[in-house]
């Protein structure tokens, strides 16, 4: 049933409208300001990759000044030591690539020959007819010779290399006027760090200091950890590929180590490309085929256990943010800024999740994007029950006993679940069909606990070697929903200790009291589902109390977890003895008056445990 409180169609349908508009406009407006936003978010990833070495420096007795220099001096050094390797590297390489070419030539020579004589190579010679007949010049035109020869000549200067490096200035001064602009960035915000902070917080959360504050605290190390665990699984990978390539013994194996490793920061394109230089020298290196092979094999194995292994336990368990989010957003900031958007992807995922965590109009973001269940899992079972799905609602239980064990899952899984089904009957959404298909679908889980699963039941604080059974009958407060629930409570009591009797739900309260007059149970248990239902509890907590003053009587107020506790004074005023949230309480309770049980009765009961209403 709908409330008052909810907003008409058009209302939400204008919002949805306005969050599209503003989705497109920013996303414009970052390709437009890419010249930009681009080198800062540069500096800012930067900054955060070296925060942890500045912090390690300043630990040491140096002063912030000193500390962000020499962090920054020690990473320009490594870059340039790096850049000064890879530089020789191309250079011997360049040096040495005519001792290649005759084992190219006896390459192309071994594959002309073996297609001498196929039929790629008839469909060849045929072309080649083809195309120097349309070719061949018609005799006819030779009178217009004369004019061609009568037409000026164009004449073309060779300015050499400079005519060649002279389209290449402006790119060049743009990027070294970028670089130098991220480096001074980078300095400032290692030195002005917790100004910048503060000057954050006072813009974004100044009325909400403390939950800002952790806000940039856990969006500063997410991003940290990404970003080392980042440079380290491609500084691996790079060593790795060096090392394995070394051995092959591939020409300018560190080169190709360091482009692997580099190009491993391009999500899902750069390994293949790191592949294809390596492979393509040992063809013209090597004669045989063994070495291009294992090249190839090399980089199959390195990307097998770092994509399927290594890949999900660093950026999954590190960032929060799962691998389908992780490829969309690649997706995304690649086609708003090219390459460096693919590899600030990552990083802009993280920032995004960690606010939607903090902000709750950004919510959105940490379902879609974060690594965590969207739903909780009595959440998921529900929304399979009314699906009618009730295959993968019986896979949700039984891995939800895996993951925890046999008798949290009645009152952490099937409980709440029944709860929403309750809840959502109550409000129209599900129909008296589908409440028959839930109960039965949930008989059936049961039974497939009952049989699959190892009875871990315990029987818990009576030792005393009886073999006597206590008989406990259960009452459903109002239905079949709350029927089944008896169901999970005979599930969780030790057979050898207890008879559960589970009597019909249809059963009218007179028809009910004469039911167990015909054989005085022990105690009784009363289950009632919420929301709803506790007048009914109420009423028959009375009635059973009036015709059994001396029974013990549990009234079973099955809350979800998280929620209220269950209103106890009415019901204790009713006649309950003790009222219960949980099976688990109930169990406990029933387990704690065992020795009132046994003085009460002490002649041993007989008969099996039985469930009155049988299989629903």
């Amino acid at each position: 049933m709908n409330t008052p409180s909810r907003q008409p169609h058009w209302q939400r349908c204008l919002i949805v409208l306005a969050g599209v508009v503003v989705a497109v406009v920013l996303t414009g407006l970052l390709y437009w300001a890419q010249r930009v936003i681009v080198p800062v978010a540069l500096a800012i990833f930067l900054a955060f990759l070296l925060s942890p070495l500045v912090t390690l420096l300043q630990g040491r007795w140096l002063g912030r000044i000193p500390s962000v220099l020499l962090a920054v001096a020690l990473a320009l050094a490594l870059a340039g030591g790096i850049g000064w390797l890879v530089s020789a590297q191309v250079r011997s390489l360049a040096v040495g690539m005519p001792q290649y070419t005759a084992n190219l030539k006896e390459r192309v020579r071994s594959i002309r020959d073996l297609g001498k004589d196929s039929v790629l190579d008839h469909l060849n010679h045929m072309a080649q007819e083809v195309a120097d007949v349309w070719n061949k010049p018609d005799p006819s035109r030779d009178g217009d010779s004369g004019t061609a020869a009568n037409s000026p000549l164009r004449v073309e200067v060779d300015n050499g290399w400079l005519s060649s490096i002279l389209p290449t200035v402006p790119w060049i001064f743009e990027l070294t006027v970028s670089a130098v602009f991220v480096l001074v960035l980078v300095i400032f915000m290692l030195l002005e760090r917790e100004d910048l902070r503060n000057r954050l917080i006072w813009l974004t959360g100044r009325t909400r200091i403390a939950l800002t504050t952790k806000a940039l605290d856990e969006t500063g190390h997410r991003i940290s950890r990404y970003l080392q665990a980042q440079l380290a699984l491609n500084a691996s990978y790079g060593a790795a590929t060096a090392i394995g390539l070394g051995v092959i013994g591939v020409d300018q194996w560190l080169l190709w180590g360091f482009l692997a490793g580099l190009l491993r920061y391009f999500p899902y394109i750069g390994a293949p490309l790191a592949a294809l230089f390596p492979f393509a020298l040992s063809v013209a290196q090597f004669e045989g085929w063994w070495a291009p092979l294992a090249v190839v094999g090399l980089f199959l194995g390195l990307e097998l256990v770092i994509s399927n292994f290594m890949e999900p336990w660093l950026y999954g368990r590190r960032s929060g943010v799962s691998a389908v989010a992780l490829l969309i957003a690649a997706a995304f900031w690649t086609f708003l800024w090219g390459p460096i958007g693919l590899v600030l992807s990552g990083p802009l995922t993280v920032c995004m999740v960690v606010i939607g965590n903090y902000v709750p109009a950004l919510h959105f973001l940490t379902v879609m994007l974060g690594d965590q269940p969207a739903l909780p899992s009595d959440v998921t079972l529900f929304q399979r029950l009314a699906a009618g799905d009730q295959d993968e609602a019986t896979d949700i239980v039984l891995a939800y006993v895996k993951a925890h064990s046999r008798d949290e899952v009645y009152d952490g899984l099937l409980l709440p679940a029944l709860v929403h089904v309750r809840t959502a009957l109550a409000e129209g959404e599900l129909s008296e069909h589908d409440e028959r298909f839930v109960i039965a679908s949930v008989q059936m889980i049961l039974d497939e606990l009952e049989t699959n699963v190892p009875d871990g039941t315990a029987e818990a604080g009576h030792s005393n070697g009886s073999t006597r059974r206590i008989r406990v009958a259960f009452c459903a407060a109002h239905d079949a929903l709350d029927q089944l629930t008896g169901t999970m409570l005979v599930h969780l009591m030790p057979t050898n200790r207890w008879q559960i009797d589970v009597q019909p739900a249809s059963l009218l309260a007179s028809e009910l009291v004469e039911e167990l007059q015909k054989e005085t149970p022990a105690a009784i248990c009363i289950g009632s589902l919420p929301p709803g239902g506790l007048a009914h509890t109420r009423y028959l907590c009375k009635q059973l109390r009036r015709r059994f003053p001396d029974v013990k009587i549990i009234a079973g107020r099955w809350i979800e977890a998280g929620s209220a506790e269950p209103r106890r004074d009415p019901l204790c005023q009713a006649g309950a003895d003790m009222v219960s949230s949980t099976l688990l309480q109930a169990r406990d309770q029933l387990t704690a008056w065992l020795g009132v049980f046994d003085q009460a009765s002490p002649a041993p009961a007989t008969g099996e445990t039985r469930t009155t209403a049988g299989r629903v």
